[in-house]
């Protein structure tokens, strides 16, 4: 609770922001190990804690970089490859069959409930629903109280306790739907568009030594961990 209200706040100290930058590498210290993240991954996915990041002026402010580095790596985690339950891996067809899974719920619930404004949604392939601008656009026409109806319908938390200070507006529930629903990246797309090798741009742990290099390519760090248990 208290995390969540330090994220909300427009108060950028030191120490708030310290504070919030230590959460989260603890939350990236849980994901990124097997025995923990079956524990921690269903719970993080529910309270939409990435989503309550990204629009919160913490994450917002241009000198926070740090705070959204460690935001991209808890990301990658939460999103990793892996069963949340059993910890075993997953392939590129497993995570892409859940994807189509999840998207026909989505699409059942259009149609079911909201068939005048989402039946574009409900009759599209896959492969037109599933990006971020493509949501946005076909949930357009969906008022405040239908967009609260229809993550209710698709068991999307959209109340949190007083205490968090999170505001469940708009622009809150059209983040969670595109966080639940886009597709992401395989693993291999994303090794591909990376370098270990330093460029002519300036970048942070430019330097070639091992643990830069993990910082840079943190896709390493729970196999690592993985084929040491």
């Amino acid at each position: 609770m208290v995390w969540f209200n330090r994220c909300t706040t427009t108060n950028f100290a030191a120490d708030v922001l310290l504070y919030a930058e230590s959460f989260v590498e603890l939350l990236i210290d849980l994901q990124s190990q097997l025995p923990t993240r079956k524990y921690t991954n269903a719970l993080i996915i529910d309270l939409n804690v990435l989503v309550a990041i990204y629009i919160s002026p913490l994450y917002k402010a241009p000198r926070n970089q740090l705070f959204r580095d460690l935001v991209a790596q808890l990301d990658h985690y939460l999103h990793f490859a892996v069963n949340s339950y059993t910890s075993s891996p997953q392939s590129d067809d497993e995570m892409h069959k859940a994807h189509c899974k999840e998207l026909a719920f989505l699409q059942r619930i259009a149609m079911q409930d909201f068939k005048e404004k989402l039946i574009v949604l409900a009759l599209s392939n896959f492969a037109g629903i599933d990006t971020r601008d493509e949501l946005l656009e076909l949930l357009v026409d969906l008022t405040d109280a239908e967009l609260v109806s229809l993550c209710q319908k698709l068991h999307l938390r959209t109340s949190y306790p007083p205490e968090t200070k999170i505001f469940v507006g708009r622009e809150f529930l059209l983040e969670v739907l595109v966080e639940t629903f886009q597709r992401r990246e395989s693993f291999i797309e994303k090794a591909r568009k990376l370098t270990i090798y330093p460029n002519e741009v300036p970048q942070p742990f430019q330097s070639q030594c091992l643990p830069d290099l993990y910082i840079r390519n943190p896709y390493s760090t729970l196999a690592s961990k993985n084929t040491k248990t």
